[in-house]
């Protein structure tokens, strides 16, 4: 199940079509394919160019197609519409959009295609959740809460690029804990870092490992809820990101965090990892469940 779109007159050709997305990291080029993939968000979709000339009823209506998939969380068609308005703009194309509540046939919208999108994906949910059978797990998070995160995620290269410190910037990813999604961040030996405010800590330690009797120090790893670590963290709370935030020191944090990492147990949990993809809206399972 996917949301297909395409882009008819005026048509293009295909050096023209590979030129637009040549030298976008996100982009792997091949075929006529232009396969993106945002390793900060985990976004992904496609862009298909076709050879075939329109015309032809039993051809594709237009000279390039775009392909997203359904059952999946909302923020692929708000990464997924950033790349569309270039897109247009770049070829000042129309398009044909055969979704229901889609844009139909003219010039691209992008409230359109997002309420087509919406539209679409919730039927995905629907078909997935309630077919006969279902994922024997489902993980999901509140909207609001998914799109802090994905916005996080989708600036993270530019934030990172604005800072005229040496201050590093993590990207929040998923895990399971207690059976259960929680967001995490890595803040390896306390470092000077912009915390985002996650449900867990993953703190590598190596220079602030503990000593240990005729062994020295030895690199470690401990999970930390954040509330156990918020106390410590709120006077540097900033508010300059899509998500709380904390600002600490550079070029090296305090002592007292130093030694609050020191003071924590390792950890001897496996973790479990889940891709974003497989982390839902909850408002949308809970309704297309409900019945």
């Amino acid at each position: 199940m996917s949301y297909d779109l395409y882009f008819t007159a005026p048509r293009v050709s295909l050096e023209a079509f590979n030129s637009h997305f040549a030298g976008d990291i996100r982009y792997q080029l091949s075929s006529g394919e232009a396969i993106y993939q945002n390793q900060d968000t985990g976004v992904y979709f496609i862009f298909r160019y076709s050879n075939q000339e329109t015309g032809d009823a039993e051809e594709e209506p237009g000279f390039a197609t775009f392909n997203i998939n359904y059952y999946r969380p909302h923020y692929f068609g708000l990464e997924a519409v950033q790349e569309l308005t270039g897109f247009i703009e770049a070829f000042r194309c129309s398009v044909f959009d055969p979704q229901m509540h889609g844009m139909g046939e003219g010039p691209f919208s992008p409230e359109a295609f997002l309420r087509g999108w919406n539209h679409g994906n919730e039927f995905g949910y629907s078909a997935v959740l309630k077919g006969e059978r279902p994922p024997g797990e489902v993980w999901h998070l509140p909207t609001d809460r998914l799109e802090a995160i994905w916005r996080w995620n989708y600036r993270i290269r530019e934030s990172q690029a604005a800072l005229s410190e040496d201050v590093f910037i993590p990207r929040i990813f998923f895990i399971i804990v207690e059976n259960r999604v929680a967001s995490a961040a890595v803040w390896p030996d306390a470092i000077s870092e912009i915390l985002p405010e996650v449900d867990i800590l993953l703190i590598g330690r190596d220079r602030l490992a503990p000593r240990r009797f005729f062994r020295g120090t030895q690199k470690d790893e401990c999970l930390l809820p954040f509330e156990d670590v918020r106390p410590i963290l709120d006077p540097y709370r900033t508010s300059d990101f899509p998500i709380n935030a904390f600002r600490l020191p550079s070029p090296i944090t305090p002592q007292n965090l130093h030694d609050f990492i020191r003071s924590l147990k390792p950890s001897t949990a496996k973790l479990r990892g889940v891709s974003t993809d497989q982390v839902l809206n909850s408002e949308i399972v809970k309704k297309t469940t409900a019945t």
